[in-house]
């Protein structure tokens, strides 16, 4: 048993060592179809806006290698794009019809950590709960810290673990008026670090920001089970499912 942790220990060294010394990451010129999505956004500057995308064909010119998908955010009419398996935030200015600029606000360099993290914005600061890297599914809450430019950890009761990915389903929806977060699932490891299985739970919970603790609400139903099942590859807070 110990020679498997020493062994799980130092891929994790090399690994991160690895990811340390990534170079930093181009992002390739806006596509017509993400200008286009862009125009329609900033085009309402009044509601928020929370899109987790996985295709291609949008992911603003970010690679695979350093997520495997993006969150596209608004909120006050300000837009950020969130990677999936980084701590890298950056701000969408608009600088005329069809033309953007990407700002970066983070100071972060560690990377694959947080694949399929779920991103979103909750009294304007920025969350992340979760995701998947370095073999292990995360259970817990980072912000954005303004003064640092940093994630910092959030303090729960107790911890969900969830990962978000073109074939894992899971949606969620954030009360901003009554300070809650409510998660459809969740996606659990059997036995690590003795194997990397996982399994799917069908368990809905709610996250209450004010006591800080998740909550039980029940099963979710056979039908949306079978859904969240199949391949979702954009998923956003506006929805029937919800």
């Amino acid at each position: 048993m110990l020679r498997k942790l020493g062994i799980i220990f130092i891929l994790s060294i090399i690994v991160q060592l690895n990811s340390f010394g990534q170079a930093e990451q181009t992002i390739k010129p806006f596509s017509p179809a993400e200008h286009a999505l862009l125009d329609f956004i900033t085009s309402d500057s009044v509601n928020d806006l929370s899109l987790d995308l996985f295709k291609e064909n949008l992911r603003f010119g970010v690679s695979t290698k350093f997520a495997n998908g993006v969150s596209l955010l608004k909120r006050k009419g300000q837009i950020y794009l969130v990677l999936m398996g980084s701590g890298r935030l950056y701000q969408i200015q608009k600088k005329a019809k069809g033309a953007y600029e990407l700002i970066r606000l983070d100071s972060t360099f560690h990377t694959g950590s947080n694949f399929g993290s779920i991103n979103f914005i909750y009294k304007d600061t920025l969350f992340k709960l979760g995701g998947i890297g370095f073999w292990k599914i995360k259970d817990y809450f980072t912000f954005f810290s303004n003064k640092t430019h940093e994630w910092e950890l959030f303090g729960t009761k107790k911890g969900v673990f969830v990962y978000q990915s073109p074939d894992k389903g899971i949606i969620y929806y954030l009360d901003q008026l009554n300070s809650k977060l409510y998660l459809s699932n969740s996606i659990d490891q059997i036995d690590f670090p003795y194997s990397l299985n996982n399994t799917f739970s069908d368990t809905c919970r709610v996250f209450d920001f004010k006591e800080k603790k998740w909550q039980n609400l029940g099963k979710i139903t056979p039908g949306l089970k079978e859904l969240l099942q199949k391949s979702v590859d954009l998923k956003s807070t506006i929805g029937s499912n919800l």
